[in-house]
């Protein structure tokens, strides 16, 4: 036995060589089965694509959110947001009752003596918004 001697540049007796295959990943394969695409280069563009065209929508929807939560809030109870009254609106209230009115309010129940001190233009621009 110690007269077997290794060849390393003999091809018939070296062991396979197993090399790594990169395999296609599922939704790259999934997406080159639609056939919109040619390649897995293209495919690999498209899903890059898709992601930041989600990636800005998600962004759009929580920017609007606030928003839309606010209105809608707004107009189902009934109550005014003290920051959706307008500039020009709030420069007609006396000085300090603009600070005195609570971040939401319902304009039909004011107390009566913040109430005194509106004209009643300014009530009726504040019911408006509801």
């Amino acid at each position: 036995m110690s007269d077997i001697q290794w060849n390393p540049e003999d091809k018939e007796f070296n062991a396979p060589i197993k090399r790594a295959v990169a395999k296609t990943p599922k939704m790259v394969q999934w997406v080159m089965k639609t056939g919109l695409v040619k390649d897995e280069t293209q495919a690999n563009y498209a899903l890059a694509g898709l992601a930041v065209i989600f990636f800005i929508i998600t962004i759009g929807m929580f920017m609007n959110n606030g928003v839309s939560a606010t209105t809608t809030e707004s107009k189902s109870s009934g109550l005014v947001f003290k920051g959706s009254i307008p500039k020009e609106i709030q420069a007609k209230f006396p000085p300090g009752v603009f600070e005195s009115l609570p971040e939401k309010f319902d304009p039909k129940k004011l107390p009566s003596d913040i109430l005194r001190q509106l004209p009643p233009e300014i009530i009726n621009l504040i019911q408006s918004l509801r």
